[in-house]
């Protein structure tokens, strides 16, 4: 575990980033797991109103260890898009526990889509975002935008054009 930054203002919400397909290699000090966290904080916080509010964040970097970097069909991985794992290394942050929302984010160690990014979230606002690919605005969209505001998408799936909202439901 290691400290990206702490919060200036406020005890701070604590931020959560961990990756997926770094190996041995990627793990020293300054090394390129670090360096993608790092990399994630600063687009994370690159907009507003995230921007203002980055003086509340507590961010912490996990490395995990994954057995291939490879990102193939049927490549083993650490994590593998389990929610229950990934907040099981969230929880080796100091002061972090299962009563606190846990704020967790997976990247990918690849630059091309590794499968598609998405964020799960929990009644108790909890929420495990996953970035398949590229540090860019779709970490920015899942994280900021569906993990810690919880909004819902602004586009329409593919093949659902021509369904509408039942009548008396309010979102």
């Amino acid at each position: 575990v290691f400290v990206l930054q702490r919060a200036t203002q406020g005890n701070g919400l604590n931020l959560v980033l961990m990756g997926e397909g770094f190996v041995d290699k990627d793990m020293g000090r300054g090394g390129k797991s670090e360096q993608k966290m790092m990399e994630a904080t600063e687009k994370l916080f690159s907009l507003e109103p995230y921007t203002s509010l980055r003086k509340r964040f507590n961010v912490y970097g996990v490395k995990v260890v994954s057995p291939t970097a490879e990102f193939t069909n049927g490549a083993p991985k650490r994590i593998n898009e389990n929610n229950n794992i990934a907040f099981q290394y969230a929880l080796n942050c100091e002061g972090l526990n299962y009563d606190d929302r846990l704020m967790v984010t997976v990247i990918y160690n690849s630059e091309d889509a590794a499968g598609r990014s998405y964020c799960s979230s929990y009644s108790d606002g909890s929420f495990v975002a996953y970035n398949m690919g590229a540090i860019n605005n779709t970490i920015i969209h899942e994280v900021c935008g569906h993990g810690i505001a919880k909004l819902d998408d602004e586009y329409v799936e593919g093949g659902y054009e021509t369904i509408s909202i039942p009548e008396g439901i309010i979102y």
